[in-house]
């Protein structure tokens, strides 16, 4: 769907926020 979405759960886990886990799940 959006590319920047799965950027973003690889970004929130590299800070180390579950809150967008679950996109880059």
């Amino acid at each position: 769907v959006l590319p920047a979405v799965r950027r973003l759960g690889v970004v929130s886990l590299r800070f180390g926020e579950r809150r967008c886990g679950r996109f880059g799940d």
